[in-house]
């Protein structure tokens, strides 16, 4: 049967009022990235911040330079030269200069000299007196290493471990995780990969009461969210970023952290539900403004976690067959 004329401009007028709802809710995303993001301007609050994300894009540059299986000795003059100046404008802004950024900085112009010194290449005439004192230790690691030894019964536990996790919704309400176990699921969650190394995620922590809050801002858990006692919110902190070409990288690295998190928890034996904030900027600066979660920090998503209740059931979630998924060029 064909659509009336009535019909068809009501059809009209929804997609056009959801246009223009997308077109706003673009905009207001736009307007926050761009009053946090380095790249628009020197906002005084976010100074130091913006100057350490510098560091951090110009220090792994080099890094990266310098595990090159083709590796040019004196590479990189115009990026080196940079770095040192960073650290002078990190140091002349007020910049702690134990900090671990700027730290990795000094760690990573030390490790490009080393490199060349043991090339016999001379670099003196690029890296000023005292940034290389051997004598002087870097509280960070920084520059290149040998990667560490996989085996294949390592590989092969992975793949058992990974296809073992769940997402749970029926949680003990006896125990609450540690602190503890929780800061070292943090600590495992941030290998992950990062762009140019400028680890954005930050994690927001909330118990009993206080976890309760967060997720009655979140409309994924009814029937089970009363269970759970831990309540995790992943950012981005979007100071860090540069340029509208990274507008959505906030997005992508908190993904990545995430999955990193929600198995370092299964690793700890914590079982963990993911939760969407796929909301409008109304609820956004809601939940924001109850978890006094920064403007310059971007909410990825909310990760419900707990000891899963003594005979737990979880969904199968069947996953369709791997050739839906893959694409040979």
């Amino acid at each position: 049967m064909k659509m009336s004329l009535l019909a068809r401009l009501k059809k009209k007028c929804r997609r056009a009022l959801e246009w223009m709802k997308l077109q706003r809710e673009s905009a207001l995303d736009a307007h926050r990235y761009f009053c946090s993001a380095s790249w628009a301007g020197p906002a005084k609050k976010h100074e130091l911040t913006h100057i350490e994300s510098d560091l951090i894009k110009h220090y792994h540059v080099l890094e990266k330079g310098l595990v090159m299986a083709d590796f040019r000795p004196r590479s990189g003059v115009a990026i080196l030269k940079r770095l040192i100046v960073l650290t002078s404008i990190w140091k002349d802004a007020g910049g702690d200069e134990n900090e671990f950024h700027f730290q990795a900085a000094l760690a990573v112009i030390k490790s490009y000299h080393r490199k060349h010194h043991n090339l016999n290449i001379d670099v003196s005439d690029l890296i000023p007196p005292g940034f290389c004192d051997e004598d002087e230790i870097c509280k960070v690691d920084a520059g290149s290493k040998l990667p560490n030894e996989i085996s294949a019964d390592d590989l092969a536990k992975f793949d058992r471990f990974a296809l073992s996790r769940h997402s749970v919704r029926q949680f003990s309400l006896d125990r609450v995780p540690e602190h503890a176990l929780l800061t070292s699921a943090v600590e495992v969650a941030i290998s992950a990969p990062s762009v140019c190394n400028r680890q954005t995620w930050r994690v927001h922590l909330y118990e009993g009461e206080a976890a309760q809050k967060m997720l009655s801002f979140q409309n994924g858990n009814r029937g089970f969210g009363h269970l759970i006692p831990t309540v995790a919110i992943v950012t981005s902190d979007m100071r860090l970023f540069g340029g509208g070409g990274e507008r959505y990288q906030g997005w992508i690295e908190g993904g990545l952290f995430s999955m990193n998190f929600l198995l370092a928890l299964h690793a700890r034996g914590l079982s963990s539900v993911a939760l969407n904030w796929s909301r409008l900027n109304k609820d956004d600066r809601l939940l924001r403004a109850a978890a006094k979660i920064p403007e310059h920090e971007r909410i990825i998503m909310l990760i419900g976690c707990g000891y899963a209740s003594e005979g737990h059931e979880v969904t199968c979630s069947p996953r369709s067959p791997v050739s839906q998924f893959i694409k040979w060029h």
